[in-house]
């Protein structure tokens, strides 16, 4: 998948339980691997009420090189699952995700 639009970026949104959006952003990837984020802390991810985010990351020709889904506790904010599938066909799963 090509986009014009999206160039060596991330695209991130996050959901709360009623699948309501509570985050949305576009990152340059170098601030996506290297910037402090939200969902990097359960504190950030609680004052969200996230508890799902999806993503996708373009590389600088504007193709989508990996699309994921991170699952967060509404109890305590902590990951406990998500999957990823990248340009080259394989998938990773785990935790809630694994099965």
């Amino acid at each position: 998948m090509k986009s014009e639009v999206f160039r060596d970026t991330a695209k991130l949104i996050g959901y709360n339980q009623s699948d309501d959006i509570v985050y949305s952003v576009r990152l340059p990837l170098h601030e996506y691997y290297d910037g402090e984020h939200p969902w990097n802390t359960s504190e950030g991810v609680l004052a969200l009420k996230m508890v799902k985010m999806t993503g996708q990351l373009f590389d600088a020709r504007g193709n989508m090189t990996q699309e994921f889904e991170s699952v967060f506790s509404s109890d305590d904010g902590t990951y406990i699952g998500g999957w990823a599938k990248h340009d080259d066909g394989t998938e990773r799963r785990d935790g809630v995700c694994a099965t």
